[in-house]
């Protein structure tokens, strides 16, 4: 069975005020980082994290990807930073047909 384990929480600074002699920075907790561990010993890192600190543009996209009606906060992935290969050219170029997303050639006639 899954264990999942709340490793810190996350917060941005807000402000700051005075305290004594000693300038203090004003926190806003906004989420936290979660560990999934699961009996495989396979780790998943993902955050929880507010709903308010979205834009507007973004709410509308979490809530429509399923976020409960009522929830206060939504999950995003952790994923490893892999090296990423460098795209291929085709073997032949004659056959590109225009839809890769490259700019750097005319389309196909």
């Amino acid at each position: 069975m899954p264990q999942t384990t709340d490793l810190g929480q996350i917060t941005v600074v807000t402000g700051s005020y005075m305290k004594g002699q000693q300038k203090r920075n004003r926190y806003k907790n906004i989420g936290a980082l979660m560990l999934t561990t699961h009996s495989t010993g396979e780790k998943r890192y993902w955050l929880r994290l507010d709903a308010d600190i979205l834009h507007a543009s973004l709410y509308a996209l979490v809530r429509a990807a399923g976020m409960a009606a009522g929830d206060d906060s939504f999950t995003c992935n952790v994923f490893e930073n892999k090296t990423i290969p460098a795209p291929q050219e085709p073997a032949n170029p004659d056959g590109w047909d225009g839809d890769d997303g490259r700019f750097d050639r005319p389309p196909a006639a």
